[in-house]
């Protein structure tokens, strides 16, 4: 923020109160209007911040109910949301599951996977040594 904005700001404020007749009132509400002036502005100029990767992975809204009835089709349902359409890894369906509460081992994880590929409902991609899924 530059002085030419923080000035603008000062004169939004004083303009604002100039009419109130109570020193005290108008003091209070200069410095309330000003804050609020100022604060706008610096939300406006806050930098983006590129989000971790644990926050890529759980980036489904809420309200999205992924709970199944077995493991299987809870990873289904995960995979069925915007989580599905990059591939990931089993660690990445893990934490994902996990920041929803439903709390599997990573080999019940695994086995969940490899059905739902055999099903053909996921594909399994190879990188290197690792295996990503993706909805199919």
């Amino acid at each position: 923020m530059d002085l030419n904005e923080i000035k603008e700001a000062r004169k939004k404020a004083e303009a604002a109160v100039e009419d109130m007749t109570d020193v005290s009132l108008k003091e209070k509400a200069f410095e309330v209007i000003l804050n609020k002036l100022l604060s706008v502005t610096q939300k406006e100029i806050v930098e983006y911040k590129q989000p971790s990767p644990t926050e890529k992975i759980i980036n489904i809204p809420p309200n999205k109910n992924i709970i199944g009835k077995t493991g299987t089709e809870s990873v289904l349902k995960l995979f069925q949301t915007e989580f599905g359409k990059t591939p990931k890894t089993l660690s990445e369906v893990d934490a994902a599951l996990r920041e929803r509460t439903l709390f599997y081992s990573k080999q019940l994880i695994q086995y969940a996977l490899v059905q739902l590929v055999r099903n053909g409902m996921l594909r399994r991609l190879r990188e290197k040594e690792i295996y990503k899924y993706v909805l199919a």
